[in-house]
């Protein structure tokens, strides 16, 4: 069933369809404020299997704790775009959920400030700022979980990991894909607590986690030891608008020599990078099929092993003043990015480097310096199948 913004005033409407299906095994409730706040039509509904509650307003108390109380549930979310502080969920309330033991999927997605978190008689739980954390239980005292998707602007605690957001799932082939946005950890937090917090507990080859992304993560070197058990089947890793302790360089020399079997590496406006140049943490590397190195502000890129087999590579917005010479080894690439680079692509350019890219097939050249119509004649007349995107401009 589906019911979707209904007005204040026909809350007994909903109440009554409530009352007419005690069979129901699937509800979306949609709608600018869930009322009325007597919720025992909601909680009377012992066979519900699936609820979705999205309430711009904020949730009622007692339909919170209905939703909560719905043991037979096997995917909830509840998720609101604007609260206040008259109508939120009781203390305790999120950290109820292990009673929902039969629980695959679960979202909840907060824009305001929980309510206090902590049992009664025990200090909330605060953020740096001193508002008070969305506390959950971790994902190990949830059995039957295998989706998970929270976020909270003011930060969440899930176990002994503090973060702002968390998703976990598992791709098509039941592989473990895992984001973590750490805009609210403290500095005290490591990886390894992160990921014992966030991760099922299971051992089982399949549900191995593969995919790791990391955003807004302050964690140095040493706060990533440890952690090569979780990660030795991990074969993509991103790091976004990262900021570590003591440089990105430092910290890649930690992790990457964890990651064997890794395919994908992305790094995107990550502070750290020493001399401008690419670590050689990454140069090191051999069997990756995409790099992106984005907004890292490299200078160079050096040859390697790791060009060989790469099919993208991503180098947008750095500062290459030349089209560098070590992509000659990249003989396999099929998508070269360069966008927003301030480098001037020439005759030389295409001859010496591009021309022997056999595997192009996309260039993008957005916002870079060219010597029109020379340069993309001669592209088009050796490489017919290259498609070149993007807005370019004359050098002259």
């Amino acid at each position: 069933m589906h019911i979707y913004r209904p007005a204040p005033t026909r809350s007994p409407i909903i109440s009554a369809a409530l009352h007419a299906f005690p069979r129901l095994t699937h509800l979306l409730l949609c709608c600018n404020e869930l009322l009325p706040p007597d919720a025992a039509p909601l909680q009377a509904l012992t066979a519900l299997r699936s609820l979705d509650i999205c309430c711009h307003f904020g949730l009622a108390t007692s339909v919170a704790a209905a939703a909560v109380s719905l043991t037979s549930l096997t995917a909830l979310s509840l998720a609101r775009v604007t609260s206040t502080a008259d109508n939120l969920p009781p203390a305790g309330l999120h950290t109820s959920l292990t009673r929902l033991t039969q629980l695959h999927a679960l979202t909840i997605l907060y824009n305001v400030a929980p309510p206090d978190e902590a049992a009664a008689g025990d200090e909330p739980v605060l953020n740096a700022g001193g508002v008070p954390m969305l506390v959950l239980p971790s994902f190990s005292e949830l059995p039957a979980l295998e989706r998970l998707e929270v976020s909270y602007q003011a930060g969440i605690q899930m176990g002994a990991a503090k973060l702002s957001a968390c998703s976990y799932s598992r791709s098509t082939t039941g592989k473990g894909v895992l984001e973590l946005d750490l805009d609210k950890a403290d500095d005290e937090s490591t990886l390894a607590a992160l990921l014992a917090a966030t991760l099922p507990p299971s051992t089982s080859p399949d549900s191995q986690l593969r995919s790791l992304t990391l955003t807004h993560s302050r964690l140095s070197s040493a706060q990533c030891r440890g952690c090569a058990a979780w990660l030795e089947h991990l074969t993509s890793c991103s790091l976004h608008y990262c900021h570590p302790e003591g440089g990105l360089t430092e910290l890649l020399s930690e992790l990457l020599p964890c990651l064997p079997r890794l395919r994908a590496l992305k790094l995107d406006s990550c502070s750290g990078v020493d001399d401008g140049e690419v670590p050689s943490a990454i140069t090191e590397l051999q069997g990756l099929r995409k790099l992106t190195l984005k907004d890292l502000r490299l200078e160079s890129l050096p040859p390697g092993r790791y060009l060989n087999e790469l099919t993208l590579l991503d180098l947008r917005a750095n500062n290459f003043r030349w089209l560098p010479l070590a992509l000659r080894e990249a003989t396999n690439l099929r998508t070269l990015k360069l966008n927003r680079c301030p480098l001037s692509l020439g005759m030389c350019d295409a001859s010496t480097v591009l021309r022997n890219m056999h595997m192009l097939r996309v260039l993008q050249l957005d916002h870079l310096h060219v010597q029109p119509p020379e340069v993309l004649q001669e592209l088009k007349r050796t490489q017919p199948m290259l498609k070149v995107e993007g807005e370019m401009y004359d050098s002259m």
